[in-house]
């Protein structure tokens, strides 16, 4: 038997499910922790173009950022051949 429930987190940090079943006089049970998260939004954008002299990209900050949460990569490249790590090139 299959049963589902919707539930929410009210709060961050760890939350724990507990499943208890009786059959006469034998007794089981579970506890399942798992981790509560935020949701991760993850924005990634690219600039390219050609240039002979400086140039300048803006970073603006979200409006509604948890500034204690979360990262700022920057990868430049002076090539568009460039491959970040952990990805794979690219098949032709």
């Amino acid at each position: 038997m299959e049963v589902l429930w919707t539930c929410k987190a009210v709060a961050l940090g760890q939350s724990a499910f507990r499943f208890r079943t009786a059959a006469g006089k034998e007794t089981d049970g579970l506890e399942w922790k798992v981790p509560v998260k935020p949701l991760e939004r993850l924005l990634v954008t690219a600039t390219s173009g050609v240039t002979d002299r400086s140039t300048v990209e803006d970073i603006e900050k979200p409006k509604d950022i948890l500034l204690d949460l979360g990262s700022l990569t920057a990868t430049l490249s002076p090539t568009a051949l460039f491959r970040p790590p952990g990805r794979r090139p690219i098949s032709v």
